[in-house]
């Protein structure tokens, strides 16, 4: 990255980008046009799949065929049939946590098991797929994992190679190795209707439209750099206003170096405390609720880090 940014007179602001952050460089501060963002891309992602296996996942169906999907199968067993429109199902739903299925499939192809598998951050329900791929081998999700993980940003940016390489071509295996990358060997497998038992929602939820949700706490990759937000009303903090600061790369470059994940804290979800997770804060707020969370990890015997803002910008 530090090499193909320099070449293109870029300055390198922190250790992994994803594909839409190099995107808005190439157009925003160099003023380029598509066809030369995606042959940089091209010379990027070539050289990171060098020593790779790349396999390319896709799900489409023909509606006509197949209009609806039934969901929450484990709730159709007593009699309770929900379906939905396919390309409701594809688009609202499956979209969320395609990056799970993908997993599940490429272990299926594969046929094995007891690996260790890394994922991007995802939102999304329990399926058969996600039950076989957690009790098989130990999956990690890293949150923001394609900002802060150099094989989560990798895959990301080899996912927007191909996808702007293919443009409006089929996804298929001869497709695919006519784009030119020079990695070691090409797969693509479909994903979809013959799946359909195994990626569906297996439960209704009480509270989320698609179903009873995974419990992603569980399975963040440890250790965790939580952002502890300032919730002031004085200045507007969301999380995009974070991503556009110097601040939030020093923290994505912190997950880097520890092999960890970058985490806006939320108390509703965020329990599952380590010894040796991060906690940064940038305000006196933040302050006061990160020391907060120092003393009862502290009476549980896990040691987390607090650091400021400014020691963290040093």
């Amino acid at each position: 990255m530090q090499t193909f940014l320099s070449k293109h007179k870029l300055e390198q602001k922190k250790k992994a980008y994803c594909s839409s952050d190099l995107y808005g460089m190439f157009f925003d501060r160099l003023g380029l046009g598509h066809q030369e963002f995606r042959d940089a891309l091209e010379e990027l992602v070539t050289e990171l799949c060098h020593d790779s296996y790349v396999t390319v996942f896709h799900a489409s169906c023909n509606t006509r065929k197949c209009p609806e999907v039934t969901v929450f199968l484990e709730d159709a067993i007593m009699g309770k049939i929900r379906q939905i429109p396919t390309m409701e199902f594809m688009r609202d739903w499956l979209a969320q946590y395609y990056v799970y299925v993908s997993a599940w499939k490429l272990l299926k192809c594969l046929g094995t098991t007891g690996k260790h598998i890394l994922l991007d951050g995802f939102r999304g329900p329990i399926s058969r797929a996600w039950n076989e791929l957690t009790i098989n081998n130990k999956v990690e999700l890293v949150n923001l994992g394609d900002e802060c993980n150099a094989y989560v940003s990798t895959a990301d940016l080899v996912a927007k190679y191909v996808n702007e390489a293919l443009g409006s071509s089929k996804i298929t295996q001869e497709n695919i190795e006519q784009i030119g990358l020079k990695s070691k060997q090409y797969h693509v497998h479909y994903c979809f209707q013959t799946d359909l038992s195994n990626i569906v929602p297996l439960y209704e939820g009480a509270h989320a439209k698609t179903g009873r949700q995974v419990k992603f706490a569980n399975f963040w990759i440890k250790p965790s750099v939580y952002v502890v937000k300032e919730g002031s009303e004085v200045i507007r903090e969301d999380n995009e206003w974070l991503r556009q600061t110097q601040f939030y790369n020093a923290v994505c470059d912190l997950a880097f170096d520890i092999d960890g994940c970058v985490k806006f804290y939320d108390k509703g979800e965020d329990r599952a405390f380590t010894s040796g997770d991060k906690f940064i804060y940038y305000g006196p707020k933040g302050k006061n609720k990160a020391w907060e969370i120092e003393q009862i990890a502290d009476g549980l015997g896990i040691k987390v880090d607090i650091i400021d803002s400014k020691s963290l910008l040093k």
